[in-house]
């Protein structure tokens, strides 16, 4: 929630090497709090964080706007899982699903219209998340936005995932 990664790297076959990374002081807590006062949130608050998302993103010391955008871990996983109206979770429905930019503006539209108790009752929110999915829905929004992008994967399979994958193959 305190930060967003951006990682580029390449596969062939078995074998992915990391070509470069970085980390952006921006997550969906951290947006929260930096500028959502009210509940909902006012529309002056949605502007300025969609400014510091769509900031953040146009200065990325490297270029993400080709090859396949793969979307991991909360908020990533939350949005696909209110978009396919999920209750309870399902990872395996979760995993490789597509999520567009239009799904992420229209969820963002919607959820910033709600209080944090109505978001609570949102098919697909966990209600721990209902307090930072606006501002994590924004993130992931302008990164679509400032990459020139449409749509991106989704993995509900993270950084541990991978490490546990490379200890056991």
């Amino acid at each position: 929630g305190g930060s967003t990664e951006l990682i580029v790297g390449s596969r062939n076959g078995a074998e992915v090497t990391l070509a470069r990374y970085t980390s952006l002081d921006m997550g969906c807590v951290r947006l929260t709090e930096r500028h959502f006062r009210r509940d909902p949130p006012s529309q002056a608050e949605l502007d300025a964080a969609i400014g510091t998302a769509s900031r953040a993103f146009r200065t990325l010391p490297f270029d993400v706007s080709t090859g396949t955008l793969v979307g991991v871990a909360g908020t990533i996983t939350t949005l696909s899982a209110i978009h396919l109206g999920l209750d309870p979770y399902d990872p395996k429905r979760v995993h490789g699903a597509r999520l567009d930019i239009e799904v992420i503006e229209e969820q963002r539209r919607t959820l910033s219209q709600l209080d944090q108790k109505q978001r609570t009752l949102v098919r697909g929110l966990h209600p721990g998340r209902a307090d930072v999915i606006v501002a994590g829905a924004i993130i992931v929004e302008q990164l679509l936005r400032t990459s020139g992008r449409d749509s991106l994967l989704v993995s509900d399979r993270g950084v541990r995932y991978g490490l546990l994958s490379g200890l056991f193959s």
